[in-house]
């Protein structure tokens, strides 16, 4: 399957909806991802994990042309997950998950970074901002009142995190390093990071639902796309699978 230059393909599943075939796509897993499934000691953690990845692995292999199983990763250097097999793809991607959603994103000549949180309660979100957000950041939550300043502040983490992701950062090392609130209010825009270079990123805010704060982001200041893909039904997983089948030859 051919990706189209300058857009990013997003892909949202429903992680439960396909939690309970789980073990039907653990063929499609790597031993050492197997071996990690089997090592989770609850039921429900485990199928959640093979369902994310072997969906990560059904989509790669579709705009690769191999099978799901072929695939093969590489950590960079500060564990952003890249593809080392095939080689030569161009492809860049990032994936989240949050409860039982899982965000992918996938771009031909982009990095890409996403991420998505379920909006929660916390006793301890203006001790967080101040250890690891910017000032201007902490002073905006601590005018909100509580709910609005737990919704404020996932939006906020999802945006900086999908940010860190498309730099291939470390979490540590991003959180400071970029300020989310001239992009907050607007859904969309530029960030410049402060780490020596003054490099830029785009961020968009993803539509998720009320109950979650999701984002893209893609490094570099050109212009992209985003296509939106809602996936809720365990039957589209598998004719999906099944049209790979096909595109490989197996």
């Amino acid at each position: 399957m051919n990706m189209t230059h300058q857009c990013v393909s997003v892909w949202q599943i429903n992680i439960e909806a396909f939690a309970e075939n789980a073990e039907a796509y653990l063929s499609l897993l790597s031993q050492d991802e197997q071996l990690r499934a089997a090592h989770l000691y609850l039921e429900r953690e485990k199928r959640s994990f093979i369902v994310r990845r072997a969906f990560l692995r059904i989509i790669l292999g579709f705009y690769c042309s191999v099978h799901p199983q072929q695939l093969r990763f590489r950590l960079q250097q500060f564990g952003k997950p890249s593809i080392a097999f095939p080689c030569h793809t161009g492809i860049h991607f990032s994936h989240a998950h949050s409860f039982d959603m899982g965000l992918y994103a996938f771009s031909p000549d982009q990095e890409v970074g996403i991420d998505v949180e379920k909006i929660r309660p916390l006793p301890d979100v203006l001790a967080i901002a101040r250890s690891f957000f910017s000032y201007r950041e902490y002073v905006f939550l601590k005018k909100l009142s509580a709910p609005n300043r737990d919704r404020a502040f996932f939006r906020m983490w999802s945006i900086k995190e999908a940010l860190i992701k498309a730099k291939g950062w470390s979490l540590e090392k991003g959180l400071a390093a970029c300020c989310t609130a001239g992009v907050f209010d607007n859904g969309f825009g530029r960030v410049l990071f402060d780490d020596g270079l003054v490099s830029e990123s785009s961020v968009s805010v993803l539509d998720t639902g009320s109950d979650f704060a999701a984002a893209l982001a893609v490094q570099g200041c050109g212009e992209y796309e985003i296509s939106c893909r809602q996936l809720e039904e365990a039957s589209f997983f598998s004719e999906l699978m099944q049209d790979v089948t096909v595109d490989c030859g197996h």
